[in-house]
């Protein structure tokens, strides 16, 4: 039995990069049917790329980056936080375990975002 997916952030450092190189790695990730690229940021003034991914393990983003061109250097598992979901109370799956609505959770495992600030 295969894990379930999970949400990574993949950072790759790629001096002199440019945004024309980073939209023909998308497209190319994009093809690879082992991994989901959710998004690419490119931050030019740090000759970084940030890409955010789902896939059942961290090996199966670095060959899949590898194929695509993109220089991997970390690849940490996440969790996905949605702007403006209200309600913290309920998990992204109707549980209430105190995920917040916008959560998405790697896995099962007991991850979880951070509580919510109540002075704000």
């Amino acid at each position: 039995m295969s894990p379930s997916p999970r949400t990574y952030l993949v950072e790759c450092f790629w001096p002199g990069v440019d945004e024309a190189q980073v939209a023909a790695a998308a497209e190319r990730v994009a093809d690879d049917a082992s991994v989901v690229c959710h998004e690419l940021i490119l931050v030019p003034a740090d000759e970084i790329v940030l890409g955010l991914f789902h896939a059942r393990s961290q090996t199966a983003i670095a060959e899949a980056s590898r194929r695509a061109g993109l220089p991997s250097e970390r690849i940490v598992e996440s969790i996905r936080i949605q702007p403006g979901d209200q309600d913290v109370g309920a998990g992204h799956d109707g549980r209430r375990d105190g995920t917040p609505a916008g959560a998405h959770r790697s896995s099962d495992a007991g991850l979880t975002s951070p509580a919510p600030n109540p002075s704000r």
